[in-house]
């Protein structure tokens, strides 16, 4: 009788892999890592949350002002990275908490660490996306990026890469709410659609 090959033991996660995981396996990762204290890459992912967060004021400014308040991309990358921490910890705090407002809601259960993480892994193709542009638009215009024109072709295409993201965020956490929240179904798409709709809504409203 043949003994089957003894299955090798994982390394420790690194953040590659949480990409690739996020992306390709998100159940299997969300059962098996998003209800520990301590997710994979916890530290670089609330960096790069609110690095995303810094990246979107300075986009803000200019829709406010009509003029960016650097001019530069060192600073502005400095500014991104040196900021991003504290803002990424506190939106992790503030939404991760009001996400779990919408578990709840939703019918779901769990704890607010829990919704916290849901919020922190599922927000990553927007997170991946957001600063994947503002590199292509660096690259594509280089400090000309904050004192010309950019592209209508450009611009068409930067949206709607992003509405993608964001499409897939909230799939990733419709499906974490349903998996590890329990929540239900229809309240779960009535309250992500919602939120999706109003915050599209006030995009619109500040450019």
């Amino acid at each position: 009788m043949t003994t089957p090959p003894e299955e090798t033991p994982r390394g420790p996660v690194t953040f590659p892999d949480v990409v690739r995981d996020v992306f390709t396996r998100f159940p299997v990762f969300a059962r098996e890592y998003l209800g520990k204290p301590r997710p994979p890459s916890q530290f670089i992912m609330i960096w790069l949350l609110g690095m995303d967060a810094v990246a979107g004021t300075i986009e803000l400014e200019f829709a406010q002002r009509g003029s960016y308040l650097i001019d530069n991309w060192f600073y502005a990358w400095g500014r991104v990275m040196l900021v991003g921490l504290p803002a990424g910890i506190v939106r992790y705090w503030l939404i991760g908490t009001l996400f779990h407002l919408i578990v709840r809601l939703a019918g779901g259960h769990g704890s607010r660490r829990l919704s916290r993480h849901i919020f922190l892994y599922t927000a990553l193709p927007v997170v991946v996306m957001d600063l994947s542009i503002k590199v292509v638009q660096m690259l594509v215009y280089g400090n000309e990026y904050f004192t010309g024109q950019t592209s209508p072709m450009f611009d068409a295409v930067v949206a709607g890469a992003m509405l993608g993201a964001y499409g897939a965020t909230l799939r990733l956490a419709y499906m974490a709410m349903r998996e590890l929240a329990g929540a239900d179904r229809s309240r779960s798409i009535l309250l992500l659609v919602s939120i999706a709709v109003a915050v599209f809504a006030l995009m619109l409203a500040v450019v």
